[in-house]
This record gives structure tokens, C-alpha cells and sequence, in this order.
């Protein structure tokens, strides 16, 4: 077998590897990469591989161009990967059709595949990458031109206006729902520009009656809802005209309850209850139940204006119990608020109650989008590393090729080429082994940002929401608890940028070491400022011993870091109320420096790795830990030309201890 052979038995080997054990998703991405390296006819083969692995019943045959079974591949990857709900790999292979589209300069399938990106980003919540995408899809619609352009820019323009609705943006909905009006060409489908134009004025109408609740001004919330009323009335007489007794009835539904909620709430409440009750005629005859619960929720909110309190407290409920059963998380939070508002004023305990559930509901959706957004950049990173390898693989098969060729036609630069491969060779293990150090670096940075630099942050929200729910009826002493949980918070949060930003300048080799004669004990005593608080909070007393004599030569602001890292993990791990010692003196031709707690102490088996990345733990009061401080001493001491020990029993307390030269 020759080498060329070896090689390419190789590859395949290692690209099929991920097949056994892994997953679906896993599967597919295998698929997708043999599929990109095989440019002769057995990319036929690799493609109908994917679609049956997507459920799909399409076939492919060697009449088919590389690039016609690209796009169809990439689709039918991207429809499944909608089906299954994982957005975040759906965006990856958005990505992908979109640049061979761009590749190949095909506008109409660009600006699909930005439409399809901006709905993605919709349903991840992700509303101002949402709009982005649908207003890059509708620019190149416009440029493109022609009646079909026309109809799917006003869409595009629909979508782009419910993202400014959930944004709260009232007046661009306005401005670009008048756009879509604009745009209906009579000269088309009339019954389709008519139930087009019920849906642009329903939506108008629905606007305004969010800018008039959103409005403390009585004359304007009076002008907001006559607009709601005028459009709503206008949609619904369209709708009944070109949908009573079609298949689209549900579209007299929809303007209709629009248009009660509007009369509701300009206080007609029995008017509002017609149109209610000729709603439920066509919910009825169609089995809308979605819509029956939007009639239900507009009923409990005219109870709750009448006074009926139990009322609209099991209509809100009911509601409720329905989104939670759907999933429709939107309408689980607006219905909690609603019980909320409802019952705060005579039942507080049970108010409370559904304002937790809704804060909780909050936080878990909050949670989740942050996730999707780490796991979509997990996801570019793993794929883009996987395409990195390729690349690779395939340079140096084309470089193997080339030494094959030239050891057949000139055998005298054999050793010349042998040389140069080792050379090549040893470039690239060398480049390895440095993208292996960038990328453990960056996967700790991540790692921090993502865990460490969230909790005390989160820790500042929670406080600053209990904070407002509760503030007229806290006491002074649970103020002031709340006022220390919030400065524990935000000190930890300083101290973690601190390090992280001094360890990531470390790492980038953006430090520069400027050795010059300095006083330990001033230093002691500048920093002994900053940390003053956080003592404080602890109720921790610090004792100094300066030498008179302490003259050191090195970096000022390393070592001025190097004693707020020692003095605060001193203060980190010792109890309340406890002391703290810090003492600089003379050591033959060296200084030292000193840092003294009788806290929790190290275990014996820990000590080895105190000054390393693996030693992360919290303190004694939960403060959060990243194992950054103790590595920066270790570190900066070290570019001083000095040394750093630590000498400790479990239970009893910690010495830190630096040396650095004395100036000649």
C-alpha cells in the first residue's frame, strides 16, 4: 500500500470515527463534513446518508451537481434541525447555507436564508439578532424587485414589526404597519390583499391599545383607543366580508377580540361582551381553543373591573392552567402578573405568591437564552475546530503527494525533502502544541466568565429584586443586611475583573516588568485602603509590623498586586470577627512580606497546589473563588526575581510569605 493509500484510509478513518456511539446530532455533522471532502461522484452516496438520517425521502443520483445537492442537503439539515427544536445547531447550518449563497451570489436564496435566521432568532428570544437578520432579508427583497418581492417584504416587514412589539417599541410597530398598508397592490389577489390588509389594521389596533395602557396621560390614552377602535372596527368588517365561512374564520376571531379588548378598555363593557359573545359563535363552529382562552382572559379582566373579585381570579386561573399545560410561557407570566395585580390589595400573602412564581419564571427563561447563547458559540467553536482539522489533513496529504513525486523523478533530494518534512513536521507540533495552550486558556476564560462573574452578579439582582418588592417594609437591620449583600457581592465581583483582566495580560504576554526601588510598607499601607471594607464587613481587625528598612527592587504595581491578593485571601478565609497580621522586614540581602491569618488553614495534601489554577475553593462566607489570586502572586513574584511559600494547619490559620532581592 503507498502512502497516498495510507493517508487516505486515514482520513477516512478518523472522519468516521464520530459515527460510533454518538448521537443524532453528532451523526449528522460527520455526514455533513465527508460529504464537503469528497468532490468525485461519491458525494451522491454521502448526501442520500444524511437525508435518511433526517427522515428524509428524497434521493439524489449522479445527474445531480455538487452544488444542487448542497443547497438541498443543507436545507432538508436545517428543516430537521427545526423540528427538533436544537435552534442553536440550526443556526450553525444557517450560517453555512448562507455563505454558499453568498458564494454563488444568489440573492432570493440570501434573503430566505436571512428570513429564516431572523425567525430562529426569534423563537431563542433573541429579538435584536432577530430584527437584524429580517432587515437584512427585506433590503435585499427591496433591491431585488418585482410583485412576489413586494408581497414578501411586507411579511418580512409584519415579522420585524411583532420583534418591536415584544420590545415595547410602539411608534416603529405604527410606522412600518402603515408601510404594509402602503404596500397592497390592488391589482393582485383581491380576498389575499384584503385579509392582509384586516391583519395590518387588527395589528394597528392592538398597537394602540398597548400605548394607551403604556400612557399616563388621560387625553392621550382617550386618542390611543379611538385609533384602536377605528382600525379594529375596519378589520373586523373586512375579516367577516372575505372570511366568514372559509377556512379563514379564525381571522374574524383574531380582530374581534382585538377590537373587545379595545371597548374594554375604553370602559364600554357591555359592548365589549357582544362582540365577546359573537366570538364565541365562530370558536365554536371551528374549535379554536386558543382564541376561546384569549376571550376567556379579556372576560376575567371586565370582572375584575366590575369588582368581581373571585371571578376574575378563576378566569386568570383557568387561563393559566391552560398556558402552563401549552407551554406558552409568555402568557403564563402575563396571567401571574394579572393575579398579582388582582389580589395584592386583599389577599397580599397570595399575591406574593404568584409574584414569585412569575420572578421565577423569569429567571428560569433568562437563564435559558444565556445557555443557548453559550451553546451556540460551543457549538461554532467545535465546528470550526473540526474544519480546522480538515484543512489540515488535507494539506498534508497534498504535501505527501508532492513528496512522492519528487522522490520519483530526483532521487538526489531525497535528503533535502527528508529534511524538510522533519522541519515542516516540527513547525506544525509546535504550532499544535500552541493552539493547545490558546485554547486551554480561552476555555478558562470562558469557564470563568460564564460561572464566577455571573453569581455575583445574579447575587446583586436577587438582592436588588427582593430589595424593591420588599422596601417599605424592611426594617433598618434588614436594610442594612440587604445594603452588605449587595457590597459582598459587588466587592467580589471588582476582585474577580481584577484578577482576571491581570492573569489574561499575564497570559498575553502584555505585561512589562519595570524593576525600580520600593518601599514594602508603603505599599502594605496603600493597599491596606482598599481592602478596609471588605475587613469591615467582616468585622476582621489587621495588624501591621513594618520594618523601618523594607526597600525592595522590583515592579511596583505587581507587587502592590501580589500583597491585595494575599491580604484579601486572608481576609476571605478567616472567620468573623477574627485578625489578620501583616509584617515586612529583612532577610540577609533580601526583604519579605508577610500575611498572617487564623482562619480555616490548608490540609497538608492541598498545599502543593495553592499556587496553581486547582486550588478553588469559597470562603468563609461564601465568598465565590476562581484560583486566579494565588497563581498571579506565584507568577508576578516570580518575574521579580523573588520567591513565595506558604506555611499552614488545618483549623488554625495560613502564612503567606515573599521574598524579593534588596537593591545592591
Amino acid at each position: 500500500m503507498s502512502i497516498r493509500e495510507l493517508l487516505i484510509s486515514a482520513i477516512l478513518v478518523m472522519g468516521w470515527l464520530p459515527l460510533n456511539g454518538a448521537g443524532e446530532t453528532s451523526r449528522i455533522d460527520s455526514l455533513y463534513t465527508c460529504f464537503q471532502s469528497r468532490q468525485d461522484g461519491d458525494y451522491v452516496a454521502e448526501a442520500n446518508k444524511i437525508l435518511l438520517l433526517a427522515g428524509n425521502d428524497q434521493a439524489f443520483t449522479s445527474n445531480d451537481s455538487f452544488d444542487e445537492v448542497n443547497a438541498r442537503v443543507l436545507d432538508v439539515i436545517i428543516d430537521h434541525f427545526r423540528s427538533q427544536g436544537e435552534y442553536a445547531r440550526r443556526l450553525v447550518y444557517l450560517n453555512k447555507a448562507l455563505s454558499f449563497y453568498t458564494e454563488g451570489k444568489d440573492s432570493m436564496n440570501i434573503a430566505r436564508s436571512y428570513h429564516t435566521l431572523g425567525a430562529t432568532y426569534q423563537m431563542l428570544g433573541l429579538y435584536d439578532k432577530a430584527i437584524q437578520s429580517y432587515q437584512s432579508s427585506s433590503d435585499i427583497i427591496v433591491a431585488i424587485g418585482g410583485d412576489h418581492s413586494r408581497l414578501r417584504y411586507r411579511y418580512t416587514l409584519n415579522n420585524i414589526a411583532a420583534l418591536y412589539f415584544e420590545q415595547g417599541e410602539m411608534d416603529k410597530c405604527v410606522e412600518i404597519y402603515h408601510t404594509c398598508l402602503s404596500l397592497i397592490n390592488d391589482e393582485e389577489d383581491e380576498s389575499r390583499n384584503q385579509v392582509d390588509r384586516s391583519t395590518y389594521l387588527g395589528n394597528l389596533a392592538m398597537v394602540y391599545n398597548a400605548k394607551a395602557e403604556r400612557t399616563d396621560s388621560p387625553e392621550k390614552k382617550a386618542e390611543y383607543l379611538d385609533a384602536a377602535r377605528k382600525n379594529g372596527e375596519e378589520a373586523v368588517a373586512i375579516a367577516k366580508q372575505y372570511c366568514d365561512g372559509t377556512p379563514l374564520e379564525t381571522e374574524v376571531v383574531k380582530r374581534a377580540i382585538t377590537l373587545a379588548r379595545t371597548r374594554m378598555l375604553q370602559g364600554d363593557l357591555r359592548d365589549a361582551e357582544r362582540i365577546l359573545k359573537e366570538c364565541d359563535t365562530y370558536i365554536d363552529r371551528n374549535s379554536l381553543e386558543y382564541q376561546r382562552i384569549q376571550v376567556v382572559s379579556i372576560r376575567a379582566e371586565i370582572e375584575e373591573c366590575r369588582g368581581n373579585v373571585p371571578q376574575a381570579e378563576a378566569m386568570y386561573m383557568q387561563v393559566h392552567d391552560y398556558a402552563v399545560k401549552q407551554g406558552l410561557k409568555e402568557m403564563e407570566v402575563q396571567m401571574l402578573e394579572s393575579l398579582y395585580s388582582l389580589l395584592k390589595a386583599d389577599r397580599p400573602a397570595k399575591a406574593l405568591e404568584y409574584y414569585e412564581k412569575r420572578a421565577a419564571i423569569r429567571d428560569s427563561t433568562f437563564t435559558m437564552q444565556q445557555n443557548v447563547l453559550l451553546s451556540d458559540f460551543e457549538v461554532q467553536y467545535k465546528t470550526q475546530e473540526k474544519e480546522n482539522l480538515i484543512m489540515q489533513q488535507k494539506s498534508e496529504l497534498r504535501q505527501s503527494r508532492i513528496i512522492e513525486w519528487s522522490l520519483a523523478v530526483i532521487l538526489l533530494l531525497c535528503l533535502g525533502i527528508v529534511y524538510g518534512i522533519h522541519r515542516y513536521m516540527k513547525l506544525v507540533r509546535q504550532r499544535n502544541r500552541e493552539l493547545k495552550e490558546s485554547n486551554a486558556t480561552k476555555d478558562k476564560m470562558i469557564s470563568i466568565i460564564s460561572h464566577d462573574l455571573k453569581n455575583p452578579a445574579f447575587a446583586q439582582r436577587n438582592a436588588l429584586r427582593s430589595l424593591s418588592a420588599s422596601y417599605p417594609l424592611l426594617d433598618s437591620a434588614t436594610l442594612g443586611q440587604y445594603i452588605n449583600e449587595l457590597l459582598n457581592a459587588s466587592e467580589s465581583q471588582v476582585q474577580l475583573l481584577s484578577n482576571l483582566l491581570d492573569w489574561a495580560r499575564l497570559q498575553m504576554g502584555r505585561l512589562s516588568c519595570n524593576m525600580a526601588e520600593c518601599s514594602l510598607s508603603v505599599l502594605v499601607g496603600n493597599e491596606l485602603k482598599t481592602v478596609r471594607t471588605m475587613a469591615d464587613n467582616k468585622l476582621i481587625t489587621i495588624d501591621t509590623i513594618l520594618a523601618n528598612d523594607d526597600t525592595a527592587v522590583a515592579d511596583r504595581v505587581m507587587i502592590s498586586i501580589v500583597i491585595r491578593n494575599l491580604i484579601t485571601n486572608a481576609i476571605k478565609f478567616s472567620r468573623k470577627g477574627g485578625s489578620i497580621e501583616v509584617e515586612t522586614g529583612l532577610d540577609g540581602d533580601r526583604v519579605y512580606c508577610s500575611v498572617v491569618d487564623h482562619g480555616v488553614g490548608i490540609a497538608e495534601d492541598k498545599l502543593a497546589q495553592v499556587f496553581t489554577d486547582a486550588a478553588v475553593a469559597s470562603g468563609t462566607a461564601d465568598e465565590p473563588g476562581t484560583g486566579l489570586g494565588l497563581e498571579l502572586c506565584r507568577s508576578f513574584v516570580e518575574i521579580n526575581n523573588g520567591s513565595i511559600e506558604v506555611r499552614s494547619r488545618l483549623d488554625e490559620g495560613s502564612r503567606f510569605t515573599f521574598y524579593l532581592n534588596r537593591p545592591q
